[in-house]
């Protein structure tokens, strides 16, 4: 039986936490699909089928009404997304 890589979408506007995410799963064997924009995630989910989405949960376009659609217009079970952010709560760059 031949396996293959899983494949994570990753979602986030920002080059640098991008570039990190990316370089990181990419070491440990997964494919791996990259965008910025909202619209265009909905429209890689939906024609590659990742086994993750990793959503940042502050883009600048569309972020929790990216993974809202997609619940909305899949089969139960079809996308499995997880929320990400670099900002932390009580820190603020000065």
């Amino acid at each position: 039986m031949t396996s293959y890589p899983k494949r994570i979408l990753i979602v986030e506007d920002n080059k640098i936490d991008l570039r990190l995410v990316k370089d990181i799963l990419e070491a440990h064997g997964y494919d791996m699909l990259q965008t910025g924009d909202g619209l265009e995630a909905i429209d890689l989910a939906v024609a590659n089928l990742p086994d993750l989405i990793l959503m940042d949960i502050r883009l600048t376009r569309m972020s929790l009404e990216v993974t809202r659609r997609l619940r909305v217009t899949s089969r139960p079970g079809e996308f499995r997304s997880s929320l990400v952010t670099a900002f932390a709560m009580g820190w603020h760059e000065r």
